[in-house]
């Protein structure tokens, strides 16, 4: 139903390794030194979402193609680390919301150019995997400074998924939905975080690209630690 298929477009966002921001305002002048030198480490809980228990989270070195594309966009040794987060009652479905960690840590040697590349294709590929929806980029990427956010880049722009399968019912989830990306980079860690509201969703409203840029940022802080 609509929570699958929320958790499954928001994989497939994460699967596509959006690094598909084009032109880029991004600079390095505005990574801290101090920001080297850190794992991803996925904090246990951010506001009311709680780690998913039946969801493991994703860890190791990354290999192959997922590798190579990390390492063109500019992570070297890059090691992959997520988490999945949910708030609401799983009794009511209604009242649930999802929250996707993904993210990459090693050298980041140019944070700058990580967050303004662009693959060409992430479009194409989250289309291939989103089970026939059409995906689509919405407006500009946007570079944003949440509060408490520091030393670091954050990007956020929005994804529009439209489902002709859909009709608006829970069980096959909406014709249309919006959701925010937010990508932040520093010297050691890439972190994408994508949230999804189930019950907006079905009447096509999305978690505002703010909120998602906040947790973002509480994320960030919570989840690095030195090596």
């Amino acid at each position: 139903g609509l929570i699958v298929g929320a958790s499954v477009l928001a994989l497939a966002v994460i699967g596509a390794g959006v690094w598909f921001f084009t032109s880029g305002s991004a600079s390095n002048s505005d990574v801290a030194d101090s920001t080297k030198g850190y794992k991803l480490t996925p904090a246990a809980s951010v506001d009311d979402y709680a780690k998913d228990p039946a969801k493991p989270d994703r860890s190791g070195p990354l290999t192959g193609k997922s590798k190579a594309d990390a390492e063109a966009a500019g992570v070297k040794d890059p090691q992959q680390a997520g988490a999945q987060y949910q708030s609401g009652s799983k009794d009511n479905p209604l009242t649930q919301k999802l929250l996707l960690l993904q993210g990459y840590w090693g050298e980041v040697q140019d944070p700058a150019k990580v967050i303004n590349n662009s693959f060409s294709d992430a479009e194409k590929k989250m289309s291939e995997s989103s089970n026939g929806a059409k995906v689509s980029l919405v407006g500009s990427p946007k570079d944003v400074k949440p509060a408490g956010f520091d030393g670091a880049l954050m990007r956020c722009q929005d994804l529009k998924t439209v489902n002709d399968k859909a009709d608006g019912t829970l069980a096959k989830g909406p014709k249309e939905v919006i959701t925010p990306v937010c990508i932040w980079a520093d010297y050691s860690t890439v972190g994408m975080v994508v949230a999804v509201d189930v019950g907006g969703a079905l009447t096509g409203k999305g978690i505002a690209q703010d909120d998602v840029a906040a947790l973002a940022a509480k994320l960030y802080n919570t989840s690095r630690t030195k090596i």
